[in-house]
């Protein structure tokens, strides 16, 4: 009665997963290139004590905002094994005679839920820090 929506839903529900977790996986290189840049072009004397702060929390919130987003990553994995084990309890209610369910949902753990809300807001850290440290390096000869 309603399979063409049930279609519908699982498709639509098949393309968010498969942006979301592309765009993770993008964020994540992105955050790992910028790390090694960062550490390799980091200069070798650094003034400003309230520079080398800024660096260093910059450095320390841009890597736990990768472990964040590596971990939010990992809910693909956690979707794939659940599904395999939904459709091998199908396959076993089938072959009991007991039927099959037809509409599945997989809700997403709170670990993941928090560890993706953590990515955007250490991700976000890092970038203020950078902006931050650079000011400090750029500018703080010019107001004091």
């Amino acid at each position: 009665m309603y399979q063409n929506e049930l279609d519908h839903l699982s498709k639509s529900q098949e393309k968010y997963s498969s942006s979301r977790f592309g765009f993770l996986r993008n964020i994540t290189t992105i955050s790992v290139g910028l790390l090694g840049l960062l550490v390799s072009l980091k200069p070798e004397i650094i003034n400003l004590f309230s520079a080398k702060i800024a660096f260093m929390f910059a450095i320390l919130s841009l890597g736990i905002g990768i472990l964040f987003s590596v971990i939010s990553q990992y809910h693909e994995l956690y979707i794939n094994k659940a599904e395999k084990k939904l459709i091998l309890d199908n396959i076993a209610d089938k072959l009991d005679g007991k039927g099959t369910k037809t509409v599945t949902f997989i809700p997403m753990p709170s670990v993941f839920k928090i560890s993706e809300i953590l990515t955007y807001c250490f991700l976000g850290l890092s970038i203020v820090s950078l902006i931050s440290y650079v000011f400090l390096i750029e500018f703080y000869s010019i107001l004091h």
